[in-house]
């Protein structure tokens, strides 16, 4: 029993070490280069190290849809390689078969809820930002965050931020890790954990109050729908529309008509839920 129990457990602890390390590696990778272009460069200025490290970040930051992307490419071969002997567990991933109509519906589902969250973030950064409290690392953390994933030149970032990363995040968190869960903690108990663990895993506290949300919702899509393709049109849509209408959707919104959008998006978001969850469980899948 103790085996079955600690197989799970280290095959979780793996793919996050994987996850976290590539992601580490591949950085540092990419620091070094910088460093070393900057160093040869005539806008190197000797014994100003305030002035490098500032054009460090900034040059990481610039290319962080690159980075995810290299680290996307090198860990994915090193998950299918643990999983070698494993493949009912990969085809069970995709093993039920799509619904168009609920496909559908996870799209009304995924635009109603990126709405809304965007609302509440421009509430809670209004109210920090007028509180008075020391808040602007933080503030300033997540907006230069936010820059480095759907900033830039579009095609990349929809392509990167908005489609592959959604794509492999799911792979992992929804597939592997909620996989792995499951065998050792209630249904319930394991959406939570691995939705837990995504929100740790963005590494911001703005950005890790959302993802917890919705990698919970993800995580209950895919035990109802019993396919991993509900929650990875979910989270593509979500990415693909934050990228298309950058930053100012929530502060938009609440200068000019937060009520009706609010409202619009909670009955959107209510109505489509419900209909989905009807729609997946006609289907006498999970639960």
């Amino acid at each position: 029993m103790q085996r079955n129990i600690w197989k799970p457990i280290g095959l979780i602890g793996l793919n996050l070490v994987l996850y976290f390390g590539m992601q580490v590696v591949v950085s540092v990778a990419f620091t070094v280069f910088f460093l070393v272009r900057y160093l040869l460069s005539p806008a190197y200025v000797a014994g100003d190290l305030t002035h490098m490290l500032q054009t460090l970040l900034n040059a990481t930051m610039g290319n962080l849809q690159w980075i995810l992307l290299v680290c996307v490419a090198l860990t994915t071969p090193l998950y299918l390689l643990i999983y070698r002997k494993r493949g009912n567990e990969l085809r069970a991933m995709v093993g039920a078969r799509p619904d168009t109509p609920a496909l559908g519906l996870a799209v009304l589902f995924a635009l109603a809820l990126n709405a809304l969250i965007s609302l509440m973030l421009g509430l809670v950064l209004a109210y920090l930002q007028d509180s008075g409290l020391p808040i602007d690392g933080l503030t300033g953390q997540y907006d230069s965050l936010m820059q480095g994933l759907v900033g830039g030149n579009v095609v990349p970032a929809v392509l990167i931020t908005g489609i592959l990363v959604p794509i492999f995040e799911e792979f992992l968190f929804r597939g592997l890790i909620q996989g792995e869960l499951r065998k050792i903690v209630p249904l319930y108990g394991a959406v939570l954990l691995q939705g837990l663990l995504f929100a740790i895993s963005h590494m911001n506290v703005l950005q890790s109050g959302y993802a917890l949300i919705i990698g919970v919702l993800l995580g209950l899509l895919y035990a109802r729908g019993g396919n991993l393709l509900y929650p990875i049109v979910v989270h593509v849509v979500i990415n693909s529309t934050s990228v298309l209408l950058g930053n100012q959707l929530g502060d938009d919104l609440l200068v000019h008509q937060a009520g009706p959008v609010l409202l619009g998006s909670l009955a959107l978001l209510g109505l489509s839920g419900v209909l989905l969850w009807r729609r997946l469980g006609r289907r006498n899948l999970p639960f």
